[in-house]
């Protein structure tokens, strides 16, 4: 008869549990062991696979760009169609010695060219003189803030006017004339212009005394936001454009290149000449503002084929 231990399960019962359970926990700590070990084997070596497949991804895709390659540079493209910062370099240089050479006047010259900002060249560009017709310009600024362009073809420039703003804009540009000018201005108000137009910058120009003066740098200035779009919106840039094409005056800078599209407005008015222009020449473009004291327009001509023979 066997003794019952607790639970009633006989003696032998007991002993052999123990014994199975000391045969059975070290297979069982092995496996645990086996495990623990192979899981982050598997996980490193997916891990790596993982890597390898994104960098052969990368590199197939994105491409090494050719600037960063060694030996294999690209050289830089020039943007500013055909005219280098050489060409203006050698025009500063020109355009100084044609001043200096000139036997009678004195000169203010800018040349912009209006695919390049840097592009620049320079004689005597903030000297002021009388402006002559080339306010007329600037009277543009105050009408087009205090009048909206599409008033200009109804609107009379005074009560007692004939003429509306847009015709008196027209006959002051494209044939300078006088009362139409004087109109726009006291319509606009003569101290209130000159408030206006050195808010926008043109610090070197005034209109509020009977001489009016200015410098080549405003005026190319002037030329230079019209050109771009800048300075008005987009009819009021192309109403102004086409009355500088309608130009009537044209022995200054558009006889020195005959083979350009030159949009100019002179001035003249005792002893100065001047002559402001956007020119278009094969693939340049760019302002030319020409001021003088005792100069002519066969000077501003020769000028005018001079700098086109450099910027062509």
């Amino acid at each position: 008869m066997y003794t019952s231990y607790a639970g009633n399960k006989p003696r032998h019962y007991y002993l052999y549990a123990q014994k199975t359970k000391r045969r059975v926990w070290p297979l069982f700590a092995m496996l645990l062991l086996t495990c623990a070990l192979t899981v982050p084997a598997f996980k490193i070596g997916e891990q790596l696979s993982k890597t390898r497949q994104s960098a052969a991804i990368n590199t197939t895709a994105v491409p090494v760009p050719a600037a960063t390659r060694p030996n294999q540079i690209e050289p830089q493209q020039d943007t500013t169609q055909g005219l280098t910062t050489s060409d203006y370099l050698t025009l500063q240089q020109q355009i100084k010695d044609w001043s200096a050479h000139q036997k009678k006047g004195q000169w203010s010259i800018v040349v912009q060219d209006l695919n390049n900002n840097a592009n620049r060249a320079v004689v005597n560009p903030d000297v002021t003189y009388n402006s002559a017709s080339l306010y007329k310009l600037f009277l543009t600024i105050p009408l087009a803030q205090k009048v909206p362009f599409d008033k200009w073809a109804t609107t009379k420039t005074l009560a007692n006017s004939s003429k509306t703003y847009g015709e008196c804009v027209t006959a002051m540009i494209s044939i300078s004339d006088n009362p139409c000018g004087e109109a726009v201005g006291d319509s606009m108000g003569w101290a209130q212009t000159d408030k206006v137009i050195h808010s926008k910058g043109f610090n070197e120009t005034s209109v509020v005394n009977v001489n009016t003066t200015s410098s080549a740098h405003d005026v190319a200035s002037y030329m230079e936001q019209l050109a771009h779009g800048t300075l008005f919106d987009q009819p009021t840039t192309a109403f102004i454009k086409n009355a500088l094409a309608n130009q009537k005056f044209r022995t200054g800078i558009p006889a020195g290149c005959q083979d350009c599209t030159v949009l100019n407005k002179t001035g003249n008015l005792d002893s100065v000449w001047h002559d402001a222009a956007i020119v278009t020449h094969g693939q340049s473009q760019y302002v030319l503002v020409v001021m003088s004291n005792r100069g002519t327009p066969a000077q501003i001509a020769s000028l005018s084929k001079l700098v086109a023979g450099i910027l062509k």
